[in-house]
């Protein structure tokens, strides 16, 4: 007696064929190469800047300050070339972001004249390309942004830094308050960025001046 096989149908080889594709592209989504790329990046950011975060913290214990670097003069901050050896024997190389290839941005209070050659604060800053990293947003107001920094920088320090604007505890503004229009308290106990001129309507007035340059009221009292 003769058996007959039968073949697959049409049927049963497009199922089969959609179920290798879906497999196909699940895969492809769980292992997706570009987030893996930047996911590795920022591994490599995270380790540089903990690396960076030792060896200044090293160099503290030596010398009582921070270290200094050459001056940007065009943002005005601390800058380094990659590979340096600006923190040997802290560091054999001065790391640089994995994929722009530019140095990491150091802040430190430059405006204090008694910080310029012995800072007493730091905070190191890289911008993450994951934007589903959840360490991007620890920092107020700077998004994808993770830092390090000494524990007696406090976060109003850290938010300036990367902000490039100054934090503040009490923030005034030209608001009416009690029925009277000058300039009042906006908030408090808060992280707002200052701008440099806040009350710059000039019909916000107290004592005849405006409220941003009267010391009595300054718009920005910081903490």
């Amino acid at each position: 007696m003769r058996t007959i096989h039968k073949g697959f149908t049409l049927v049963e080889i497009g199922i089969v064929t959609t179920i290798i594709v879906l497999l196909g592209v699940a895969i492809l989504l769980a292992v997706n190469p570009i987030t893996q790329i930047f996911k590795g990046y920022d591994s490599v950011r995270k380790a540089d800047l903990n690396k960076l975060r030792i060896a200044f913290e090293n160099y503290y214990e030596d010398h009582l300050c921070y270290p200094t670097f050459p001056i940007d003069p065009v943002t005005g901050r601390y800058t380094y070339t990659c590979g340096g050896a600006n923190l040997k024997p802290y560091l054999d190389a001065m790391p640089c972001d994995p994929n722009t290839g530019l140095p990491y941005d150091i802040y430190v209070d430059l405006s204090l004249a008694s910080e310029k050659n012995c800072p007493t604060n730091f905070a190191i800053y890289s911008t993450l390309t994951n934007l589903f990293d959840p360490a991007g947003s620890k920092i107020p107001t700077c998004v994808d942004t993770i830092s390090v920094y000494n524990s007696g920088a406090g976060m109003a320090f850290v938010i300036t830094g990367c902000s490039k604007h100054k934090v503040c505890s009490r923030y005034y503004g030209c608001t009416t308050a009690n029925g009277v229009y000058g300039c009042h308290l906006v908030a408090q106990d808060t992280l707002p960025t200052c701008g440099d001129n806040y009350c710059d309507d000039p019909n916000c007035t107290v004592n005849g001046q405006n409220g941003c340059t009267d010391p009595a009221v300054n718009y920005c009292k910081p903490f």
